[in-house]
């Protein structure tokens, strides 16, 4: 939020799909107390940082590992963002997700939360990209269909910046309630 703030409302755009090699890791690293340095090509990177904020500790298998760790430090990434808040958005030369003022009801919108390796950013129809780790390890969903509430759920950073613990189904994305309430603007 605080990126938010000093960016006049913006939201940190996702990352994924660049050319200029900006993710929201890089963004919100120097809140987080890590500097960032830079390639010789002038893109950023985290490949010798050990960001702990980026892990879960439930998380057995974090992403962004290996040749990608420039992306998320040498402990990797365990979490994603929703790509209806960090969606890129172009003003002046300067990528961003969406304006603040034009989120409705951002105390319900998920904008950071649990998911697998490899992904920057997820929408409610890829559920296979959220990751349910707490308690444990589960699966909600069964060859694409919501199977009944298991009590596993996901950790959500929600777009106010409060964070907590979703235990539902959270990507059912042919509920359009939900669809609404939690992932679009």
């Amino acid at each position: 939020m605080m990126y938010v703030t000093d960016s006049d409302g913006w939201y940190p755009r996702r990352g994924a799909g660049n050319s200029d090699g900006w993710y929201w890791t890089h963004l919100a690293a120097p809140y987080v107390g890590t500097a960032l340095k830079y390639k010789s090509n002038g893109t950023p990177t985290l490949k010798d940082a050990d960001v702990q904020v980026f892990l879960c500790p439930s998380d057995t298998a974090p992403g962004w590992l290996g040749s990608n760790t420039y992306i998320g430090g040498q402990g990797g990434i365990s979490y994603v963002t929703n790509a209806n808040i960090t969606g890129n958005t172009t003003v002046n030369k300067v990528s961003y997700g969406i304006k603040d003022s034009t989120l409705k009801n951002a105390a319900a919108k998920y904008m950071i939360f649990d998911g697998p390796g490899g992904y920057a950013a997820v929408t409610a129809s890829l559920h296979d990209r959220v990751a349910y780790r707490h308690p444990g390890e589960g699966v909600i969903f069964s060859n694409g269909t919501p199977s009944k509430n298991t009590g596993i759920g996901i950790n959500v950073t929600f777009a106010d910046g409060h964070v907590a613990t979703e235990n539902h189904i959270v990507t059912n994305y042919e509920d359009e309630t939900v669809n609404d309430r939690h992932w679009l603007r």
